[in-house]
Protein backbone atom coordinates (compact mmCIF):
# COMPACT_ATOMS: atom_id res chain seq x y z
CA UNK A 1 0.00 0.00 0.00
CA UNK A 2 0.94 3.71 0.17
CA UNK A 3 2.95 3.26 3.21
CA UNK A 4 5.02 0.80 1.73
CA UNK A 5 3.57 -2.44 3.88
CA UNK A 6 2.33 -5.58 2.27
CA UNK A 7 -0.91 -6.34 1.85
CA UNK A 8 -1.89 -9.35 0.58
CA UNK A 9 0.03 -12.26 -0.92
CA UNK A 10 -2.40 -14.79 -1.72
CA UNK A 11 -3.60 -17.78 -4.25
CA UNK A 12 -7.18 -17.42 -4.36
CA UNK A 13 -9.52 -20.48 -5.07
CA UNK A 14 -13.30 -20.10 -7.35
CA UNK A 15 -15.20 -18.58 -6.01
CA UNK A 16 -13.58 -17.20 -3.68
CA UNK A 17 -13.61 -13.60 -2.26
CA UNK A 18 -10.38 -11.03 0.23
CA UNK A 19 -11.29 -7.71 1.59
CA UNK A 20 -8.46 -5.98 2.33
CA UNK A 21 -7.59 -2.60 3.94
CA UNK A 22 -5.29 0.01 2.91
CA UNK A 23 -3.77 3.23 2.58
CA UNK A 24 -3.83 4.76 -1.21
CA UNK A 25 -2.20 4.14 -3.28
CA UNK A 26 -2.30 0.60 -3.67
CA UNK A 27 -0.28 -1.65 -6.10
CA UNK A 28 -1.93 -4.53 -7.50
CA UNK A 29 -0.83 -7.28 -9.64
CA UNK A 30 -3.74 -10.32 -10.59
CA UNK A 31 -2.19 -13.61 -11.92
CA UNK A 32 -5.37 -14.34 -14.03
CA UNK A 33 -7.31 -10.93 -14.34
CA UNK A 34 -9.98 -12.32 -16.65
CA UNK A 35 -11.46 -13.78 -14.00
CA UNK A 36 -11.61 -11.36 -11.10
CA UNK A 37 -14.08 -8.63 -10.30
CA UNK A 38 -12.97 -5.49 -8.62
CA UNK A 39 -14.70 -3.79 -6.16
CA UNK A 40 -13.33 -0.49 -4.00
CA UNK A 41 -15.24 1.40 -1.65
CA UNK A 42 -18.15 -0.68 -2.76
CA UNK A 43 -18.52 0.41 -6.62
CA UNK A 44 -17.25 -2.44 -9.22
CA UNK A 45 -14.59 -1.14 -11.39
CA UNK A 46 -13.86 -2.21 -15.02
CA UNK A 47 -10.82 -4.61 -15.58
CA UNK A 48 -7.96 -2.67 -16.76
CA UNK A 49 -6.89 -3.14 -20.00
CA UNK A 50 -4.19 -5.93 -21.07
CA UNK A 51 -2.57 -6.87 -24.12
CA UNK A 52 -4.12 -9.35 -26.01
CA UNK A 53 -3.57 -13.06 -25.03
CA UNK A 54 -2.38 -11.66 -21.85
CA UNK A 55 -3.85 -12.68 -18.60
CA UNK A 56 -1.52 -11.08 -15.47
CA UNK A 57 -2.94 -7.26 -14.77
CA UNK A 58 -0.24 -4.54 -12.96
CA UNK A 59 -2.38 -1.49 -11.89
CA UNK A 60 -2.65 0.78 -8.85
CA UNK A 61 -5.92 2.30 -7.33
CA UNK A 62 -5.50 5.55 -5.80
CA UNK A 63 -6.90 7.71 -3.19
CA UNK A 64 -10.20 8.91 -5.13
CA UNK A 65 -10.63 4.61 -5.24
CA UNK A 66 -9.91 4.81 -9.24
CA UNK A 67 -7.68 2.12 -11.33
CA UNK A 68 -4.53 3.79 -12.62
Amino acid sequence: DGSGRAVLYDLGKAGSERTITAQAPVSVTLGDARRVAIVVNGRTLPAPPRAPGETLARFSIGADGNLR
